[in-house]
């Protein structure tokens, strides 16, 4: 009985060292995404990897795996910006490159405004949808939501959007 639970925790840790190195860059940009910090982007993963592998016997669905480990990054970046004597920052949910092609700087710098206006829970959902290009049942995992409650929350933030940025003319 003892060596068959031995034998699945040593599977399922395979299974997640093998998640780990193939979603590292994933994981350090969505740790980078909210601490700012290269040196705390790789400690932020290095932690998570830690605690996902010494806690992997409670994860209850292997096929949640991925999910699971973004949501322990995720909960250990918070702590590193709960922990930096000026005050926590909030995740800048920055536009990348493949997010402008086609936009001009000052429509940038509005589309970066406006996803700051917004609370940290829409700004994670933007972040985990349009640049962490995660499935949507994946992003339910994460945020521990209803996958409906996700969908619902993503199309009312694009839609507040794309009206704010349509005002400075963005989106026409």
């Amino acid at each position: 009985m003892f060596g068959k639970k031995r034998n699945q925790l040593q599977d399922r840790e395979a299974a997640l060292i093998e998640l780990i190195q193939e979603h590292k860059l994933q994981l350090y940009r969505i740790a980078y995404s909210y601490v700012k910090n290269e040196q705390d982007a790789l400690d932020v993963v290095q932690e998570a990897t830690y605690k996902a592998i010494v806690n992997q016997e409670k994860l209850k669905e292997e096929a949640y795996m991925k999910s699971w480990l973004i949501r322990i990054l995720i909960n250990c970046a918070v702590d590193v910006l709960r922990k930096r004597e000026n005050g926590a920052q909030a995740p800048e949910v920055w536009v990348g490159a493949s997010a402008n092609q086609g936009m001009d700087t000052e429509a940038v710098m509005d589309l970066r405004e406006a996803i700051q206006g917004l609370d940290e829970t829409q700004k994670r959902l933007i972040h985990l949808k349009y640049f962490e290009d995660l499935k949507l049942e994946e992003i339910a995992g994460i945020m521990e939501m209803p996958l409906g409650t996700v969908k619902s929350q993503l199309h009312r933030i694009v839609k507040r959007l794309r009206i704010e940025l349509k005002e400075v003319e963005v989106f026409e």
